[in-house]
């Protein structure tokens, strides 16, 4: 730099306004030469105009690219230093907080959901902070059409005769229908349970017969349609079923998935699932794991509601409806830190 460049030294609360007001001083040719971190947390830069910049051509400039590189490489070891920090204030956590982080972490959760779970309740706010519910299956509102998706084994089928026993108990009419035709004997399940029940059942092999059937049971107080299960990662094979659903107005998709699951086969299988919008969480095998929580991490990542859960084979004995007290104390089990405390 000679004598005749313009240079100056440019204050601001971030580097980004510091630079602001250099370019406002010195124009938008201004480059960075050099900055410093105040011991207020405020920023320093000693900014100039190179000789010869003013004449330039505009994109023609060839030390911008190095003055670019060098601001990344900046704010990049910027970011990591903010995120040593941050491992090092968690790796310091001490006493009941990282404590009660612990207990949730051993029931399922990731350390990222876990944290955020506990700061909520930490600060005297209720889990529906982050953690939605969804009443949509209860039925108090007919009708409710409600189709159950997920991977296969997940528990489609034996949810859907919890829901519909738990339906007749209360005095309403029930519809099904089976669209796993492709499977031999995949309607048979469905078909005993409709049987026992004494609910009619109606097979739908493809779109238009899924619509027909739909059109047959606008009467009934309840249609639940079962579906035929997909892998967890076969996304082409679930847009395919999402196919079945296409102008099917009024039919809401509730997503079920095993709690026992792995969190990153959860995961996966709810991005693979995502496509056809579904509703609403439904969880089923809590009976099947000691990590209960797990579902949770699903529902606070997604943001989906929870709605129903199943923890058992019996029906319609073994399901129930999600609340923020059975969160609290069956998934979470606070209340239960809480009287040990």
């Amino acid at each position: 730099m000679t004598a005749a460049e313009p240079s100056a030294y440019f204050e601001g609360k971030t580097l980004r306004q510091a630079m602001r007001r250099a370019q406002e001083e010195l124009g938008p040719k201004a480059q960075m030469l050099d900055t410093w971190r105040q011991p207020d947390g405020s920023w320093r830069v000693h900014a100039a105009v190179r000789e010869g910049d003013s004449n330039r051509p505009e994109g023609k400039d060839p030390s911008r690219g190095a003055t670019d590189q060098a601001a990344e490489a900046f704010v990049r070891d910027l970011r990591q230093e903010v995120a040593e920090l941050r491992r090092l204030v968690t790796v310091m956590e001490t006493g009941p907080v990282a404590e009660a982080e612990a207990r949730l972490r051993k029931r399922g959760l990731s350390p990222s959901v876990a944290r955020v779970l506990w700061r909520v309740e930490s600060r005297g706010q209720p889990s529906e902070r982050v953690v939605k519910l969804s009443g949509g299956l209860r039925g108090e509102r007919a009708p409710v059409r409600a189709a159950l998706v997920g991977p296969t084994g997940s528990g489609k089928t034996t949810t859907i005769a919890k829901l519909a026993a738990r339906y007749v108990m209360a005095g309403k009419s029930v519809c099904l229908v089976g669209t796993d035709t492709f499977r031999i004997g995949a309607l048979d399940q469905l078909q005993q349970y409709a049987r026992i029940m004494d609910l009619p059942l109606s097979v739908a092999r493809d779109r238009d017969e899924l619509g027909r059937a739909l059109q047959r049971a606008a009467d009934y107080d309840v249609v639940l349609v079962d579906t035929i299960g997909r892998g967890g990662r076969a996304r082409e094979e679930v847009a395919e079923l999402g196919e079945l659903f296409r102008g099917q107005g009024g039919l809401r998709r509730h997503l079920v998935l095993p709690a026992n699951a792995d969190i990153e086969d959860a995961r996966v299988s709810y991005q693979t699932f995502r496509c056809l919008e579904p509703a609403s969480l439904l969880p089923t095998k809590l009976d099947e794991t000691v990590c209960r929580a797990r579902p949770l991490e699903v529902a606070v990542a997604s943001g989906l509601p929870l709605s129903a859960f199943g923890s058992g084979q019996r029906v319609p004995e073994d399901f129930g409806f999600f609340s923020y007290p059975m969160i609290r104390r069956q998934l979470l089990g606070l209340d239960e830190a809480e009287e040990d405390a």
